[in-house]
């Protein structure tokens, strides 16, 4: 693989660096760890462009130390074996593993290679 799609990879499937003097929001964080304490599996964080929502989950997911999977979809992600590949990618950093047991899931339609995603 590329440098380059080494590159394009780790920004798709890692939560974003913050950057120096970003807003906390104690409140909305303490609104994700209850969902978490809770026991939910999937909590949606759902806004406007530019409210934030990528700085408020990276921050709390860097402050709760918990395993989560994280993939930033773009326009190419509208084809469902795509978006398919895209989250079990995602999901098997979090849970190792997990992208091969979704493979054989889909059978004859099968998940297009990693390195196919960034081209």
């Amino acid at each position: 693989m590329s440098a380059l799609a080494s590159s394009l990879l780790a920004t798709k499937f890692r939560p974003p660096s913050l950057r120096h003097g970003v807003v906390a929001r104690p409140r909305l964080a303490e609104l994700l760890s209850d969902g978490l304490r809770a026991g939910r599996a999937l909590t949606l964080v759902s806004a406007p462009a530019g409210f934030g929502k990528t700085t408020l989950v990276s921050e709390w997911l860097r402050a709760s130390n918990v395993n989560a999977a994280w993939v930033s979809l773009d326009q190419s992600e509208n084809d469902p074996v795509r978006l398919i590949a895209c989250i079990a990618h995602a999901l098997d950093d979090a849970v190792p593993g997990l992208d091969e047991l979704l493979g054989s899931l889909l059978g004859p339609h099968r998940m297009p290679h990693l390195e196919s995603l960034v081209t």
